[in-house]
């Protein structure tokens, strides 16, 4: 059965693409370019890229309904990102889990 419900966000998903932009151009995970979104089920977010900690914040997801949202991040701990919350439109759909931040998609797959 695939995952297709927002409640059931908590695992770690590998980041599989980002596609959009100015330019309308995809870039795909690859060996040497690779990153995964943990959430834990004490709310706690932890992305990562090639193994190093990239961001970590607390979450809520917010629905609208029971496959599409609202991710809220506060707390944000990030050299990249200087911000005390962000909001990104998320959904799920056979198992894999969109963020659309700003003009790019990103698109996930769970792995655990």
């Amino acid at each position: 059965m695939s995952i297709t419900s927002l409640d059931k966000i908590t695992g770690i998903w590998k980041w599989e693409s980002t596609c959009g932009g100015l330019i309308n151009s995809c870039g795909y995970s690859s060996e040497s370019h690779y990153a995964e979104i943990k959430f834990t089920l004490e709310n706690k977010l932890i992305e990562t890229h090639n193994d190093t900690t990239y961001l970590t914040a607390n979450y809520t997801v917010k629905t609208s309904d029971n496959s599409v949202g609202i991710l809220a991040l506060v707390n944000i701990e990030s050299n990249s990102i200087i911000s005390d919350s962000i909001q990104y439109s998320i959904s799920i759909k056979n198992d894999e889990l969109f963020i659309t931040r700003g003009e790019l998609l990103d698109t996930y797959k769970k792995v655990k």
